[in-house]
């Protein structure tokens, strides 16, 4: 079991929650089973390890930049907006309260193109970065 491989690892492990631990409708027992491990599980918190600061979120779908969904139409919509904009501020303001010269960002998915590289381009929209090739 990955819990059993993740207590025994000899060295910090710090790790953030994806859409599989979400979609397998048992997310508090994921956190609770990673968090027995050792694992420090970082949702919009941060922590310090040997100097270096960890903040991290399980970050959100939406778009960066000027290709970011705007919260306009539908209530799903703006709830959508809702969450992709908390997830940021969260980590934002976690990356702020975190007093070390050096802080590492851990994200589910990276906010890039090359992200989505390897994917459909009908689920571009889906993780949110703009198609490969372009400029933000």
């Amino acid at each position: 079991m990955l819990a059993d491989s993740l207590r025994s690892c000899t060295i910090p492990v710090v790790a953030v929650l994806g859409n599989h631990d979400y979609e397998c409708g048992h997310v508090d027992e994921v956190r609770a089973i990673v968090r027995r491990a050792g694992v420090h599980l970082l949702e919009g918190q941060s922590c310090i390890i040997d100097g270096v600061g960890f903040v991290g979120i399980k970050g959100f779908a939406g778009g960066f930049g000027t290709r970011m969904l705007g919260s306009f139409g539908e209530p799903a919509i703006k709830q959508f907006v809702a969450e992709t904009v908390q997830e940021a501020l969260s980590l934002e303001n976690a990356m702020r309260r975190t007093p070390t010269q050096r802080t590492v960002v851990v994200l589910h998915y990276a906010p890039i193109s090359e992200t989505i590289r390897c994917e459909p381009p009908e689920i571009f929209p889906v993780p949110g970065v703009f198609a490969p090739g372009q400029d933000d």
